[in-house]
Order: C-alpha cells, then sequence, then structure tokens
C-alpha cells in the first residue's frame, strides 16, 4: 500500500484549492492501494471546510492562524520531515508550488518523492516572488509537476525545459441533479475569494454600468477576504446598496446556483477555476474575462457562454447586457453548458492521478 500525503495551506479555509484537495483524497483515499493523508502546515482548530472521509487523516504542522516564513520556517520543515519519516509517506504532493520551500529540505535523503500541483499558472505568482523561485525548484527537485491546463503544461514544459515531467490534469466536475432552467431569474452570481486576483474591483465598474442600465436586477458575490472594506466603499460610491450584495462565505451554495441566471467571472489569472466548474454543473451561462489560465478551457464562446478580452470592461458591460436583455439566448447557452464535459469526469480525472501515482 502506497502511503501519499497532500501538503495543503489551512484546510479550514474555504478557497477553490482546498475544495479540490479534499475532493481528490476523498476519492483516492477509496482505493484500497492508498492510505491517504492531508497535511496543512497550519490549522488553528484542526477542521476542515470541505469534509474529509473518515479513512483520511488529517493533521498539522502548527496549530496557530497565520505563519511567519522568518520565524516559523524551521518549525516547519522540521514538522514536515518528523511526519513524512512517521507515516512513512512514499509520495507526498505540494497543494501549492511555493511549498516545496519547506518540502526540499524536508525530504532530503528519505524516500519520499515529490509532486508540485500548480494551482495558479506559470506566469503567476500571486505576488510573491518565492513563488517564481519555487517553479524554478521543481526542476531539479520535484520528482513530477500537474498542471490544471494543456497551455499551463506547455507554459511549464518550454519555460523550464521539463516536458517529460509535466502532466496536465483537469480539476474535477461534480454534476448536480438536472433541473430546467430558471428564466424567471434575475440574479447574476460570482463567487470567490475577495482578494486582488479574482478582480472584484473591476466587477463592480461592470456592475455600476449593467446594474444601473437593468434596475430590476440584482448582483450577488458569495466569498471573504482582504478586500472587502474596499469593495463595500465602491457599492456605496455607486449606489448599489442592496443590488451588487456581498453575501460573506456560505456552506450551502445550491440555493444560490439555481436562484441565478448567469454567472460571472472577472479574475485577473487563476488556474482552473473551481467556481467556473461549479457553474457549468448546474447549466449556467457564463461570461468570463479569457485571463490565463483556465477560462478557456471550460468555455465554448458564443456557445455556452462569452469569453471577454481581458480585463477589457466595455466589452464586458455590451456582453452581459446582450444576455441579460435576451433570455431566449441565455436558455440557449444553458443548454449547451455540459458539451465537452466528459474530459472533467471524476472517474476520468481520479484514472489519471492513479496512473501518474503508479509510476512516481
Amino acid at each position: 500500500m502506497k502511503k501519499i500525503c497532500f501538503l495543503s495551506g489551512d484546510m479550514s479555509r474555504t478557497g477553490g484549492t482546498e475544495r479540490v484537495t479534499a475532493m481528490i483524497a476523498n476519492e483516492l483515499s477509496k482505493t484500497p492501494q492508498y492510505k491517504v493523508h492531508v497535511l496543512s502546515v497550519t490549522n488553528e482548530q484542526m477542521s476542515s471546510f470541505f469534509k474529509l472521509e473518515k479513512t483520511v487523516y488529517h493533521d498539522a504542522v502548527l496549530r496557530q492562524p497565520t505563519i511567519n516564513l522568518k520565524r516559523d520556517y524551521f518549525k516547519v520543515v522540521s514538522g514536515i520531515r518528523q511526519y513524512i519519516k512517521k507515516h512513512e509517506i512514499d509520495i507526498l504532493i505540494e497543494v501549492d508550488v511555493i511549498c516545496n520551500l519547506y518540502t526540499i529540505p524536508a525530504t532530503r535523503f528519505t524516500k519520499t518523492r515529490i509532486i508540485s500541483w500548480e494551482h495558479f499558472n506559470y506566469y503567476s505568482n500571486n505576488g510573491s516572488k518565492l513563488r517564481d523561485l519555487s517553479r524554478k525548484l521543481t526542476k531539479y527537485f520535484s520528482n513530477h509537476i500537474i498542471t490544471l491546463t494543456e497551455q499551463d503544461r506547455q507554459n511549464y514544459s518550454q519555460g523550464l525545459n521539463v516536458s517529460d515531467k509535466v502532466t496536465c490534469i483537469y480539476n474535477p466536475i461534480q454534476l448536480v441533479e438536472a433541473q430546467p432552467y430558471n428564466t424567471d431569474s434575475k440574479q447574476i452570481l460570482s463567487v470567490g475569494r475577495l482578494t486582488y486576483q479574482k478582480g472584484f474591483d473591476l466587477l463592480c465598474e461592470v456592475a455600476k454600468e449593467v446594474l444601473n442600465q437593468n434596475p430590476d436586477w440584482t448582483w450577488v458575490i458569495i466569498g471573504e477576504g482582504e478586500d472587502r472594506a474596499m469593495l463595500e466603499q465602491k457599492i456605496k460610491e455607486y449606489h448599489l446598496e442592496n443590488r451588487l450584495i456581498l453575501k460573506g462565505n456560505q456552506k450551502e451554495m445550491e440555493p444560490y446556483y439555481r436562484n441565478s441566471s448567469l454567472y460571472v467571472m472577472t479574475s485577473r489569472y487563476e488556474g482552473l477555476p473551481m467556481t467556473l466548474l461549479e457553474a457549468k454543473s448546474y447549466q449556467l451561462p457564463i461570461v468570463s474575462f479569457d485571463c490565463q489560465t483556465g477560462p478557456r478551457d471550460l468555455i465554448l464562446n458564443e456557445q455556452n457562454g462569452y469569453l471577454v478580452e481581458d480585463n477589457n470592461i466595455p466589452l464586458m458591460i455590451k456582453k452581459l447586457n446582450k444576455l441579460v436583455s435576451n433570455v431566449s439566448l441565455r436558455k440557449e447557452f444553458s443548454s449547451q453548458s455540459l458539451v465537452d464535459i466528459e474530459k472533467l469526469g471524476m472517474d476520468e480525472i481520479i484514472s489519471k492521478w492513479i496512473s501518474l501515482l503508479e509510476v512516481i
């Protein structure tokens, strides 16, 4: 039996990275040949926002809310090393490539092999030059690299000249019970952490025009983050109170998807966003900036949604107004939402994971 461990930042968080980690860990734990661990770097309450099966062993290196790289670095490295030795971990999967700053020294002179799982993309460092360094280190110290899109597989292969050790494995989609498209809904939905990456400041600029031109519509944003105060100020400045609504984190998302007419994403960059997969599973028309990377893997432009030139706010407004004013077009896009869905099925994704784990 192989013992594999997913090294995550903090499983108590509500992001798409934590969601897909739980999904893959849970599915692999159902396979007899694997004993699956999830190790959070920090986790004050030892909780997981997304359910982990009882067959998945969850622990944390540090039981505290945050980490200070300088102060806690050696404690984290030591903790990871002790954990992999104690549990005889065969394969350590870094849920974020920046984790190799810890895993490289932690795994030296052990049998543990490293898989780096990229959740952004090769050209986006999320504001940290350490992430750029980490990606360069994967060339020499990671046994394999997983990207979320074929485009990013090519980015890694060309950028690091490591085509023989990079594999694209999509995030899986979880299909839900099909229901008729909600033609009566006049609600737009967006989901994500309220951070610079997700571009909700850009969304406010779009919403200002779209909601003013369509006064009977509302726009709901699900998520929390450091940009909340700034977004609240913009909502007040644009007189969109009670129309552009910040709902915070929500444990139960189904009612929001079922009661929405379309989904919008204004991210500056992504990997393969779980929120788009969810919107797709609920058969919502999707309008998204064509950022690096992900949207073009999930949206067939003008067939089940719109891919809008990156950061082109006027074009985003134009496309949204077209959909808002045309219920027949929304319904047609919804009917095409699951075209080419097979590549995102859980069975297909887990099969690729198992194939990789067996040769590492």
